[in-house]
């Protein structure tokens, strides 16, 4: 297929590379800057645009790509989705990756052809993910659409699963707590180590079998810890020694009291 990307962020250096691995053309890159759009473009060898109306030479009517994916941040996508659409021209199939944006940006834009194409994992641009095994879930306002989204997804991707926008929502939801927050709480056990010279590598071995007994029990099977035993003496000394660091006290305790109710109580 010929295909515009718009966003050159960390989305965009992992799906780019796997779209053109696929054998789809790359026509354009746009992006806000023209450093990120001349990086990207160059690896695909496709043109580098800056901003969205000097992609007006490669709209649907001129015979050049027939799909447009965006990677914008939510906010982003809302202000320019009628800019895209304006310039591209509404037969178009455009498709955007965001978790938490209803397809319908894109009918509310005027496009007649849309849906959605979000890939559930987290993106870095200097650590390019492998796109063969990350979950697509694609939507389509018809089944014409439908049928092209699930064909580009299928050509990157092994594990394509159909979801309407609100189920997405929940779907983006629950990655953050499965991924943004345990990253979080990492980050505090890595300032813990620090403050006591211990390199936060010590941990790999404890996060990597955490995440490999998930391949064969449910998470909330392999809970352990102070707080799923009821280990309160651990748990009070835990407490103490967080006293200079209230909040993370506060998020100690609240997620404690999460795995078991009975435990830590005000009284």
């Amino acid at each position: 297929m010929e295909v515009i990307l718009i966003g050159a962020g960390n989305v965009a250096c992992s799906l780019g590379p796997a779209l053109k691995e696929a054998g789809h053309r790359i026509a354009a890159v746009s992006s806000r800057t023209g450093l990120s759009a001349r990086e990207l473009a160059g690896k695909l060898d496709s043109v580098a645009v800056e901003g969205i109306r000097p992609l007006v030479p490669f709209s649907n009517g001129s015979g050049q790509p027939s799909v447009c994916i965006t990677m914008l941040a939510d906010d982003v996508l809302k202000a320019t989705a009628g800019e895209i659409v304006e310039t591209l021209g509404p037969d178009t199939l455009y498709l955007h990756t965001a978790g938490s944006v209803a397809m319908d940006v894109w009918r509310d834009a005027g496009a007649c052809r849309y849906g959605v194409f979000y890939p559930m994992t987290s993106f870095s641009r200097n650590c390019p993910v492998s796109m063969r095994h990350v979950p697509l879930f694609v939507e389509a306002d018809s089944d014409g659409s439908l049928a092209a989204v699930l064909e580009l997804a299928r050509s990157i991707s092994d594990s394509v699963k159909e979801l309407d926008s609100q189920g997405r929502l929940f779907l983006h939801l629950a990655a953050v707590f499965a991924n943004n927050f345990p990253c979080r709480m990492m980050a505090i056990s890595q300032l813990l180590l620090e403050r006591h010279g211990i390199g936060f590598e010590v941990m790999l071995p404890l996060v990597k079998g955490a995440v490999d007994k998930l391949e064969h029990m449910t998470p909330l099977e392999s809970q352990t810890g102070p707080a799923a035993r009821g280990d309160i003496q651990v748990l009070e000394h835990h407490m103490e020694m967080l006293a200079g660091d209230p909040e993370w006290q506060t998020l100690y305790k609240l997620i404690s009291k999460d795995i078991n109710p009975n435990i830590l109580t005000d009284d």
